[in-house]
């Protein structure tokens, strides 16, 4: 398929987050961390956020992200019965974090603080802004909470520490329990093309390792493992169902078919003191539809909740458990099959080898804006060619779109037609020809054996993002280059 490059939009924590995130500075810009603190407000919920991306933290419990609004899409359910209900049971959580301290069918949750201060900080050059939140009661536990949006990126970080302050060892599962709102706005009315993704890690070459616990009517499945791609899929069908799995790749996503729009959420461990689990990801639908005979009642709320338990975790005295959860949102075709960084895959970057030059094919969501360039590296990992140097920029690389409601300002110029598909040849010259300024095409096949689709900034020529790469040996592509492959 023909690249689909949209656009989104990044949020970064401290430093230590964004390295952890990048493994290289090439993501980022310069100081952006949060170091001056500025009037705190006074309301139960805080709104923070961009012209993309708008979150809603409720302050009264810990900074819980109560709505994450996307091109005025919310994600997350927002009804009052479910909030009463989650106030007052525990199996019912509400985009809440809950300490299990042994088993998750257990009755039992670890008590957490329940009373917060929090401050609210800004860069120095404005890029980036932070909620800061602490609890003021601790035993057993206490914990901090950053909350943190880009003004140029998609992406809301937040970054979550849990620390012992008992006298002795402390066990226990964190789960997150986030619930996505499964019809048109709040119309009432079910919204049947939105997806769950989900990658999944089999118990064996037999087992699949997913386990559906409640499914009305089978012939109408909302459960399935998509041909060709290695993710568990939910598309919403308006009834109950349960199913239960495995994630240990730390990442899931939501799609809304109608938009293109995707919520992924990708989360990091800054702290080594967890362990994996099994059967740590459960999928529960909610809808109208409640019983094999097909009796309905419109008036329940619609949902696809998830119990997604992070991992095992054993803290000593004074130790602390670190991790990070990255929201994010663009648009992309479905379903998603990965995500990096941010950005989502549809289809990965995949470069054919061309007689006139390389094929660069692929479809993702892309949360940043500006133009976008190739890089063509050696087997050092050396650029020998990248198309950012070329004087005819806007000729020889794609513009990158942010697929999200449009603001006053854009930081680059973009495409404007949504979903946009695009296709490139990189070609070179067969001789020597020293008008062009360009390598020979048997020096580039020879000495290429990375190809790097990266964003980069019109006016500093730096790199902003590596997306995606692509590494040799390349496939032969004998079809017209205006065609997918």
């Amino acid at each position: 398929m023909m690249p689909i490059i949209f656009r989104c939009f990044y949020s970064v924590l401290f430093f230590f987050i964004l390295l952890m995130f990048t493994g290289a500075p090439v993501y980022g810009a310069d100081n952006v961390e949060p170091t001056k603190p500025v009037e705190q407000e006074e309301n139960t919920i805080l709104h923070l956020g961009n012209r993309w991306i708008q979150a809603e933290l409720n302050l009264d419990r810990g900074g819980e992200l109560e709505q994450f609004d996307v091109g005025g899409t919310q994600f997350l359910l927002n009804s009052e019965e479910h909030k009463i209900k989650s106030l007052t049971s525990q199996s019912t959580g509400l985009k809440s974090l809950l300490l299990f301290p042994d088993d998750p069918t257990s009755s039992r949750i670890v008590s957490l603080p329940n009373h917060w201060t929090h401050s609210i900080l800004v860069s120095e050059i404005g890029s980036a802004t932070s909620v800061l939140i602490r609890s003021v009661t601790s035993p057993p536990f206490s914990m901090e909470k950053t909350v943190t949006i880009r003004a140029d990126e998609s992406i809301l970080f937040v970054t979550t520490a849990i620390t012992n302050k008992s006298g002795e060892s402390q066990t226990f599962l964190p789960a997150e329990i986030p619930v996505f709102n499964a019809e048109y706005g709040v119309s009432g009315f079910p919204n049947t093309n939105f997806f769950f993704y989900s990658p999944y890690s089999p118990a064996s070459d037999e087992d699949k390792g997913i386990r559906v616990l409640q499914e009305p009517n089978p012939q109408i499945s909302q459960f399935k493992i998509p041909k060709d791609y290695p993710i568990f899929l939910t598309q919403y069908k308006d009834q109950n169902a349960h199913a239960k799995l495995s994630n240990n790749k730390n990442w899931i996503a939501v799609h809304d078919g109608n938009t293109g729009q995707v919520c992924a959420i990708e989360y990091r461990f800054l702290s080594k003191n967890i362990k994996p689990v099994r059967d740590n990801l459960e999928v529960i639908t909610r809808g109208a539809v409640v019983s094999k005979k097909g009796e309905k009642n419109s008036s329940n709320d619609k949902y696809i909740k998830l119990i997604y338990i992070l991992g095992h975790v054993t803290l000593k005295p004074g130790e602390t458990f670190t991790y990070s959860a990255a929201w994010s949102s663009s648009k992309c075709a479905g379903p998603i099959a990965h995500t990096a960084n941010g950005v989502v895959f549809h289809k990965p970057l995949e470069v054919k080898k061309h007689e006139f030059g390389f094929c660069l094919f692929g479809t993702m969501g892309v949360p940043q804006d500006g133009p976008a360039g190739v890089q063509f590296l050696d087997e050092k990992g050396d650029v020998i060619y990248f198309t950012v140097d070329n004087k005819k920029i806007d000729s020889t690389n794609y513009s990158v779109s942010l697929g999200l409601k449009p603001g006053d300002k854009r930081p680059a110029h973009i495409v404007a037609d949504l979903p946009t598909v695009m296709t490139h040849i990189f070609q070179f010259p067969l001789a020597e020809d020293q008008t062009t300024g360009q390598p020979l095409l048997d020096y580039m096949i020879e000495r290429t054996k990375t190809i790097r689709l990266i964003e980069f900034d019109r006016t500093t020529r730096k790199i902003t993002r590596i997306v995606a790469e692509d590494h040799a040996p390349w496939e032969e592509y004998d079809g017209d280059v205006t065609l997918r492959p």
